[in-house]
């Protein structure tokens, strides 16, 4: 048999779509045969891979699993949905950031009106010089007055 017609089970692996220890296991079982080689290393036959697990790939088209593009699809999903809800976190950021000037705005604009009620109110009046001098009254609801 020619070289060309005997793959090594890296190979064999790709061409089928098996694990390598699917291709060993079937080797052990008696269910696929194999060879040796000049160099003593296993090599298979590619008729007796499409005997055993049918139609062999194509090597130079790299193909997805259907696991791979179901998580694949699932990523996809996901990176969209985070996207999606950037785009909404983003739109409510600058409305809180829009009620935040106006907020100030507004808080601005009362402290001037505050400012300038107060400036408008009359001084207090001054105290007096007896108003000074004199004690304050002192008020004890609780002393008895007989007792003092």
């Amino acid at each position: 048999m020619s070289e060309t017609m005997q793959v090594g089970i890296n190979q064999a692996a790709r061409l089928t779509g098996k694990n390598k220890s699917v291709i060993w296991r079937d080797t052990k079982a008696g269910k696929l045969s194999s060879t040796l080689d000049g160099k003593g290393k296993t090599v298979y036959n590619l008729a007796e891979l499409e005997r055993v697990y049918g139609q062999l790939r194509d090597p130079s088209v790299e193909t997805v699993s259907p696991v791979v593009a179901s998580n694949q699809t699932q990523l996809d999903f996901e990176r969209e949905k985070l996207e999606m809800k950037l785009q909404f976190l983003e739109r409510e950021l600058s409305l809180v950031r829009e009620q935040l000037f106006e907020l100030r705005d507004d808080r601005d604009q009362w402290r001037d009106q505050a400012q300038t009620a107060l400036r408008a109110l009359p001084r207090p009046a001054t105290a007096t010089d007896t108003e000074l001098t004199q004690p304050a009254k002192k008020y004890w609801p609780f002393r008895r007055l007989g007792n003092a």
